[in-house]
């Protein structure tokens, strides 16, 4: 059998399922080997395409959104961009008084535009800062800080 189906490429016929399908040992595209039935290979309609691999890869892409994961897989960078919002927009959370209580906003229009500004969480020491305290959380004053640093960018005590 010569030719190719989607990736996988029959290299030998190894015998016959209990439908008396034939089955062959195939290479992926990926480098893995597994054992097809012919006719399912072959099939126009849910043809098997790979070994697996592809299937993976589509799940894995629906999974993500702008390289990062969602459905409750979310990254420490997602984590941040939630939280300043919650913390802008949602009187019922914790802090709202320190922050869209006092009229802190939060102005980025999308997580991507987020992370294209701060990028990667540096390590789990890290979490985000507004350079200028009294500042928006918006492009231009917005990065990734350690405890200490932040430190030095407080309120007085007592003022809200």
């Amino acid at each position: 059998m010569s030719g190719k189906f989607n990736r996988l490429t029959p290299i030998w016929p190894v015998g016959k399922d209990k439908w008396n399908k034939a089955i062959w040992l195939c290479a992926c595209d990926c480098g893995n080997l597994t054992f097809v039935a012919l006719t399912d290979v072959t099939r126009k309609t849910k043809a098997t395409k790979s070994c697996g691999c592809l299937n993976k890869e589509l799940v894995t892409a629906r999974s993500y959104k702008h390289g990062h994961a969602r459905r409750g897989l979310k990254p420490a960078e997602y984590d941040a961009f939630v939280m300043m919002k919650q913390r802008c927009t949602n009187p019922a959370v914790d802090g709202f008084k320190y922050y869209g209580g006092r009229g802190i906003k939060f102005k980025f229009t999308s997580f991507k535009q987020f992370y294209d500004e701060v990028g990667d969480k540096p390590s789990a020491n890290h979490s985000i800062d507004r350079i200028k305290n009294d500042g928006h959380y918006e492009v231009g004053n917005v990065k990734w800080s350690t405890a200490s640093e932040q430190a030095y960018n407080r309120r007085p005590k007592g003022s809200i």
